[in-house]
């Protein structure tokens, strides 16, 4: 089907990142399919994949800047530290702060221990 090159796939909630790679692979007859960085299976979102020949501009994309865009959710804490864990802690809401609130700027993002990221699987 297709020689080599980057494709770009709409992933779902649902599957892993890594069981994307391997329906790919197995569709396109591919010899090696690789992700150019990975998306949590609850996470919805573009993930790059490299065909053949396509992964060899893998650390391009790795090594390239990233922005994210997300729902939060304030006030809750789960076991997970994301929102597939248990709820552990509802704190009550504040005033000053209302559903359409927005919290503009840069602002720096730890990782809970369950992601890849957490456990040292995505040089992202």
């Amino acid at each position: 089907m297709v020689d080599s090159g980057l494709l770009l796939i709409d992933k779902p909630e649902g599957p892993s990142s890594a069981q994307v790679v391997h329906r790919v692979k197995v569709l396109l007859r591919a010899k090696k399919v690789g992700h150019l960085g990975t998306l949590d299976p609850f996470a919805s979102g573009l993930l790059l994949l490299g065909i053949n020949e396509g992964t060899k501009v893998a650390d391009i994309f790795l090594s390239a800047p990233k922005s994210y865009r997300g729902v939060m959710v304030l006030g809750v804490e789960t076991d997970s530290q994301d929102a597939t864990g248990t709820i552990l802690q509802v704190l009550p809401r504040r005033h000053g702060l209302g559903s359409g609130d927005r919290f503009p700027g840069r602002h720096r993002h730890y990782s809970p221990s369950a992601t890849a990221a957490g456990h040292g699987k995505n040089r992202a």
